[in-house]
């Protein structure tokens, strides 16, 4: 009898490590699922400030958009980041990389300028917001120095 259980936890435990890859491949997947979702809707966001709405000075109520960022618990570490594009050019595009452990990181070339907005309320043209965990992130249109750019936060602000 004792063998019999003994062996039938010999089993469990090799289907389960044999069935760790694929479970680990479909937590991979859904993460990038996720994120290209949350990509769309950043870009949908912007392109719509920028098509409906005029860039206003710091100070003035300006347009926004909200956009609910929803990320997996799984993989740890998956996330996005926004910010200018890797080539260090930081007038006039944006991109958006994505993070997923395991995966090649992808990114997305945006034609509007988004930025961070700074604890001080200045857009901090040359920094990325890397956003690890599901939030909401608040974009403004706004004009700064002569350039319209999107501003984008956590949360209200």
């Amino acid at each position: 009898m004792s063998l019999r259980l003994l062996l039938a936890v010999v089993l469990a435990g090799a289907l389960v490590a044999a069935s760790m890859p694929a479970i680990q491949a479909a937590q991979r997947t859904q993460a990038d699922r996720q994120l290209s979702t949350t990509v769309d809707d950043l870009n949908t966001a912007a392109m719509a400030l920028v098509r409906q709405s005029d860039p206003v000075p710091p100070g003035v109520p300006a347009a926004t958009r909200r956009v609910r960022v929803s990320l997996p618990d799984k993989p740890a570490d998956a996330g996005i980041t926004i910010g200018p594009p890797a080539d260090g050019n930081t007038s006039g595009r944006s991109q958006i990389r994505t993070m997923v452990p395991g995966d090649p990181p992808g990114h997305t070339v945006l034609n509007e300028t988004i930025r961070p907005h700074g604890p001080d309320g200045a857009v901090s043209w040359n920094d990325s917001l890397t956003v690890r965990e599901s939030t909401e992130l608040t974009l403004h249109y706004r004009r700064v120095d002569g350039t319209a750019v999107i501003t984008v936060a956590r949360g209200f602000k």
